[in-house]
């Protein structure tokens, strides 16, 4: 027997399959309509009926609406929800869509309005280093090479993707040469001088920033500085010919102090280093690398049990960097520490072994070698120092 089809079954089908084909056929022509209609503000009752009718179920459509309307509150509301839902997924597409639209308000000349923006979306994601790189990008536009500077270090501290920090580099060595030359441009040594102290400060391993330093210091009559950001990389393989030169350079060229004023030290060359023997407490004398890397002076706590000081007791620990990496050092006072007749009271000196280096006793740092003004003459391998005024 038979199974009988229900006679309505067939007209519903039917139905069925004539709605499918116009949505295939219609739907490329009335949907832009229907959108076109949510754009329009001067019916808004108009609107709020054809977005009814369009019933938009993607959420990135309806992000892209309100980006595309300026709802950017809803927006940034929206985006910070995906975050605490961890939904990568929608998070990108949400992310695609807003960058988009930055470069939109960048062409038509509306950068302030892409900087405001950027700044709100870090304020809900401050580690995303595309949002970070736009913002720098904006600034770069802007000519705020400064701001451009700084974001680029900023996001370059959470670049872990491949070829990442290499491509972050390259953008900010490009914006320190433009912001450089805006600088020259209008004569500003002042803001050259704070350009060039920031980014020796942030990425010492620069060395072309500390040779730059020394530029705008000798410009500036600041013989002392520039002499102190030059010995700084006097051992560079690179450039350290280079700096030796614009020290000899700058000896020739620089007002010349009376040899009454100047303290002569002869130095012992070992290896890439100058040795110097210094004097702590008026009595026991030392021999101390010279360093002008290093920005406290140290000796070993060995040396400073032996001259009754036991560092071991200070309650001033620093992590310091030196050859072997990144220690916790005790920091001390000593009463006295001179090279030379020249003394300084009260110095910090910080405790630290070098246990490759059994023939020294420490190293002598800038919080002594400031004080002066100083120069390594390596062809009499002597150190010169003279007082700062």
């Amino acid at each position: 027997m038979t199974a009988k089809i229900p006679r309505w079954l067939l007209p519903a089908f039917i139905g069925v399959l004539i709605g499918w084909i116009s949505q295939l056929i219609l739907s490329p022509y009335i949907t832009p309509y229907i959108k076109s209609l949510i754009n329009k503000d001067n019916d808004s009752n108009l609107a709020n009926s054809a977005e009814t009718l369009l019933n938009v179920h993607s959420p990135a459509d309806e992000l892209r609406t309100w980006i595309n309307r300026g709802e950017y509150a809803r927006f940034f509301e929206k985006y910070e929800s995906l975050r605490l839902a961890e939904d990568d997924l929608l998070i990108n597409e949400a992310k695609s869509i807003f960058l988009d639209h930055i470069d939109e308000l960048i062409a038509t000349m509306r950068a302030h309005k892409a900087a405001e923006l950027l700044k709100r979306l870090l304020e809900i994601d401050a580690n995303d280093i595309d949002v970070q790189l736009a913002l720098a990008e904006t600034y770069q536009y802007q000519k705020k090479f400064d701001a451009a500077i700084k974001r680029l270090y900023s996001a370059r501290i959470y670049a872990h993707r491949p070829g990442e920090i290499e491509k972050i580099t390259s953008k900010i060595r490009t914006s320190v040469e433009q912001y450089d030359e805006q600088l020259n441009a209008i004569n500003d040594e002042q803001k050259l001088l704070e350009l060039y102290q920031m980014l020796t400060s942030i990425e010492p391993d620069h060395v072309p920033y500390f040779l730059k330093l020394a530029e705008v210091q000798v410009a500036r009559g600041d013989y002392a500085g520039a002499t102190q950001s030059l010995n700084t990389i006097i051992y560079d393989p690179v450039f350290g010919e280079q700096a030796v030169d614009k020290l000899q350079q700058m000896r020739e060229s620089e007002p010349q102090i009376s040899q009454l004023d100047k303290t002569v030290i002869p130095l012992l060359r070992t290896g890439n280093h100058y040795i110097v023997e210094a004097t702590v407490n008026e009595v026991d004398v030392l021999r101390l690398i010279l360093d002008t890397g290093a920005s406290l002076t140290s000796i070993k706590p060995q040396i400073l049990i032996n001259l009754g000081i036991d560092p071991w007791s200070s309650r001033d620990v620093r992590k310091l960097s030196t050859a072997n990496g990144i220690v916790d050092a005790p920091v001390i006072v000593l009463p006295s520490l001179a090279v030379g007749d020249q003394a300084i009271v009260n110095i910090e000196i910080a405790a630290i072994n070098f246990t490759e280096k059994p023939d020294i006793d420490g190293l002598l740092g800038m919080n002594f070698l400031q004080n002066y003004k100083f120069f390594i003459d390596q062809s009499k391998d002597v150190l010169e120092l003279s007082p700062q005024s």
